[in-house]
């Protein structure tokens, strides 16, 4: 292998960021109302959210690209493009996962912690902004880099229809040079560097918060019903 080759195989990590920001970004705002319906009284809305989330948890993603890329044209008289046909595949699996891990977090909160701030005149909107939603926050983070990290990987299979990602281009490498290893291995390294990167961030994130939480004096009665 050249390092032209090796060289162009790189390059396609920044299709397969772009990809999986995308699906992690979009597949949050929509994870957003299924884990409220998720732990809503209403049992009709439980039922549609865990249905939704089994559904989606379930089927292959790429059987799920396959339908938005080929069989919806079928169906009906839209076509989606290729960016919105993935777009859509990796936003919507992605919701599955993150709804179940947004759920948990916000279940996470203890109610002592409101309470005590109720006791000590701390306004709502205040307990919400400063108490429980940077928690919530704190809780999502190790879920949405499990998620990020996966849909790294997932992401190979958008070479099936034209993308060229980093798994697409080792491909095309591969039937110019009838070398199979080589540019698999290359893709191999770009994965391994990338998630390794991402790895590599997360932990400078949890050092960092870590350091300012053991900063921060706790509320009082914060512990109670522990």
């Amino acid at each position: 292998m050249s390092s032209d080759q090796i060289t162009y195989i790189f390059w396609g990590i920044l299709t397969t960021v772009n990809y999986t920001l995308v699906g992690v970004f979009f597949g949050f705002f929509i994870s957003l109302p299924i884990s409220l319906m998720h732990i809503s009284k209403y049992k009709v809305l439980q039922f549609l959210a865990k249905s939704y989330m089994s559904v989606i948890r379930r089927v292959p993603v790429f059987l799920q690209l396959i339908f938005w890329y080929f069989a919806l044209p079928q169906m009906s008289a839209l076509k989606l493009s290729t960016f919105f046909a993935c777009s859509i595949t990796f936003a919507i699996n992605s919701s599955a996962y993150l709804a179940e891990v947004l759920k948990s977090s916000i279940t996470s909160i203890e109610i002592g912690q409101i309470e005590a701030a109720k006791v000590l005149g701390i306004t709502k909107r205040d307990t919400f902004f400063d108490i429980v939603l940077p928690q919530i926050v704190s809780n999502l983070i190790p879920g949405i880099v499990n998620e990020i990290l996966s849909l790294v990987k997932e992401t190979a299979i958008i070479g099936f229809i034209g993308i060229t990602d980093i798994t697409r281009r080792a491909q095309l490498v591969s039937i110019e040079t009838y070398d199979f290893l080589g540019p698999i291995v290359v893709a191999a390294a770009g994965y391994y560097c990338l998630t390794l990167t991402i790895s590599g961030i997360y932990a400078i994130i949890t050092r960092r918060k870590d350091i300012i939480n053991n900063a921060q004096p706790s509320i009082p009665g914060s512990e109670e019903g522990k």
